[in-house]
């Protein structure tokens, strides 16, 4: 017994593509729209990354800092 797959043709020549033709315009400007939420969300995204990368480079440096101060500290009161 052979298989065909005449009735997916048939199912996209009739149903489906007139029905995306009718709808193109609208499904274009969807997606436009869905493109430019999406860089903005993109965006928001990286601004919030950036704000967060920065506060943790700040606490490093804080932190390293006092690590440092706290060993120089150790080795001064060794001296003495």
């Amino acid at each position: 017994m052979v298989f065909g797959f005449q009735g997916a043709g048939h199912v996209y020549d009739g149903f489906l593509h007139p029905l995306v033709a009718w709808h193109e315009a609208d499904i274009d400007r969807g997606l436009l729209e869905l493109r430019a939420r999406a860089k903005d969300v993109t965006a928001s995204q990286l601004k919030a990354a950036a704000v967060i990368g920065q506060v943790w480079l700040g606490e490093a440096a804080r932190c390293v800092s006092s690590q440092l101060q706290a060993a120089r500290s150790g080795r001064e009161g060794a001296t003495h």
